[in-house]
């Protein structure tokens, strides 16, 4: 029995318990960390490959937009183009048949400038020169935008026809000018002058003639006679002060920055308190038109 045990010890002491050797543990967690790695590689590729796909899906869709926008764009210009074409070419808008737009022939111009005639009011023939309706037309300008017009000129649209062309239309032959105005409490009002003339660039646009008033408001306009175009870039006031046109903004025939601006700011500007202004009838017109025809 003795024997027996002494063997079992021995072997056991031979074998002993079941040890793992040091580098095997190492290079299992070696493989782990391995392991690890590689999985967040493939989450970050994952990941972009993800945005990758859209960044290519928005820029597609950025792209269809633009061609939709392109499409549309080029064909409201083939409308217009169309339209323009269909236009007729008159010398006056005496001679229209229905209020629209034209293309009218202005002496010493060899291509047609669009305008709207108003046949509709005071037996018709009138030529629209300044129109303001919302407000959707900045008419604090530069003396160039002045001089060429600004603005879509049609039966719904703010626009201003331009110095050149009013020049052009009023040296022509005798010109009345007719000025139609809403004021703050919705009251219309209006003023009729049997001659108007504006004289060319090298006078700086000044009103050479201005008379034959009357109408439902009084008259603030005579004093523009002899006076010369202002804007913010082109001082020809009469106030030593600064510019007129800086101070209260938009184009206009200023002298010393009297209270009758109607192409000033849509709404009264909150220092001058004063917007589309016409002494003694409204300092925030809400609405404006200048109409010229020939005599």
């Amino acid at each position: 029995m003795l024997a027996i045990l002494g063997c079992f010890l021995l072997v056991t002491t031979i074998v002993g318990p079941a040890v793992s050797h040091p580098y095997q543990d190492q290079n299992s967690e070696g493989a782990l960390d391995y392991k690890l790695f590689e999985n967040r590689l493939d989450q970050l590729e994952l990941k972009l490959q993800n945005s990758t796909d859209q960044i290519r899906i928005e820029q597609n869709s950025l792209l269809n937009n633009t061609n939709a926008l392109l499409e549309k764009i080029l064909s409201s210009l083939i409308v217009i183009q169309q339209q323009t074409r269909q236009m007729t070419v008159i010398n006056s808008c005496t001679e229209a048949t229905a209020t629209g737009k034209y293309h009218l022939q202005l002496t010493k111009r060899s291509a047609p400038t669009t305008v709207f005639c108003d046949m509709e009011l005071l037996d018709g023939g009138w030529v629209v020169i300044q129109q303001r309706l919302d407000g959707s037309v900045n008419f604090n300008r530069s003396w160039a935008d002045y001089r060429y017009g600004f603005g879509v000129v049609g039966p719904a649209s703010e626009f201003w026809l331009g110095l050149e062309s009013i020049h052009q239309l009023t040296s022509g032959g005798d010109q009345e000018l007719l000025v139609q105005l809403r004021n703050e409490s919705g009251h219309d009002g209006y003023a009729r002058y049997g001659r108007f003339k504006v004289e060319g660039e090298d006078r700086e646009y000044r009103v050479s003639s201005l008379d034959g008033f009357n109408g439902t408001i009084r008259d603030v306009l005579s004093y523009l006679e002899r006076k010369q175009f202002s804007t913010f870039d082109k001082d020809n006031d009469q106030w030593f002060g600064g510019s007129c046109s800086q101070k209260y903004g938009g184009g206009w025939w200023f002298d010393g920055c009297g209270s009758t601006k109607l192409n000033g700011p849509f709404k009264k500007n909150a220092i001058t308190e004063e917007g589309i202004s016409w002494s003694g009838w409204t300092s925030e017109g809400s609405y404006s038109r200048m109409l010229i025809r020939r005599k």
